[in-house]
């Protein structure tokens, strides 16, 4: 097997000077948990987190694993929050409200995100929990009540946890009879992806309808869970 072109860098990068001073480095007392370094060639710079092991206090590699994964995991946690607070939004009146005249309703978004999730997850993890997917009538319409479709994401929603963080435990790819994903990463970075742009579509269905959600819910509800601001 050939090295990929960036296995260099890496190598350089665990004995190129630390760069990490005021730029994220975490610290105990005792010194920075890891240094941030930077390597560059002619088309790129590439940063590199190096966690510290070798000195006394820090943590060690088992302990920067599992903070890592739990950072992982609460990305994912604060995803699904998103998702059932925009769920939380739809109602019996609403439901059937439509990005587009083509497009799907909301409920068939909401719907939708539960079943992706359930195929994808057991499609390379196979001896996992089976929830039932959603499916239409024939006038392409979801029959569960809204109600069955918030309780359905919370099941999916801890189904792709424990799956990510039974693969992160191993470190190994997901692997399917049909389907792989080279790490458990992926699988949460393809989820997160493809619910923001349902989401989105959601959005702009209840706007066209006069039901947009304000800024006052908007940022504590979406945008907060990902950062804080203090502008004073």
């Amino acid at each position: 097997m050939h090295p990929h072109p960036y296995d260099a860098f890496f190598a350089n990068a665990l004995t190129a000077p630390d760069s990490s001073s005021g730029i994220g480095a975490k610290t105990n007392g005792a010194g920075p948990r890891h240094s941030i370094r930077t390597v560059s060639n002619s088309n790129c710079t590439v940063f590199v987190i190096v966690a510290k092991t070798q000195k006394a206090g820090d943590m060690s590699g088992v302990e920067f694993d599992a903070m890592i994964t739990q950072m992982l995991l609460d990305s994912w946690d604060r995803q699904c929050q998103i998702v059932d607070a925009v769920a939380s939004l739809v109602t019996e009146e609403n439901r059937h409200f439509k990005p587009s005249d083509d497009g799907w309703s909301i409920d068939r978004h909401l719907a939708h995100c539960h079943n992706v999730r359930t195929f994808w997850t057991t499609q390379v993890a196979p001896k996992s929990a089976e929830l039932e997917r959603f499916g239409v009538d024939d006038a392409g319409e979801i029959t569960a009540t809204i109600e069955t479709v918030r309780s359905a994401l919370s099941q999916s929603a801890a189904l792709v946890r424990e799956v990510v963080a039974d693969g992160l435990a191993t470190g190994e790819p997901l692997v399917g009879e049909n389907v792989t994903y080279d790490n458990p990463v992926l699988l949460l970075q393809h989820m997160i992806w493809h619910e923001g742009w349902h989401i989105g579509l959601i959005f702009l269905a209840l706007r066209l309808n006069g039901q947009e959600p304000p800024e006052e819910w908007e940022e504590p509800n979406v945008w907060g869970k990902w950062r804080t601001e203090n502008w004073e």
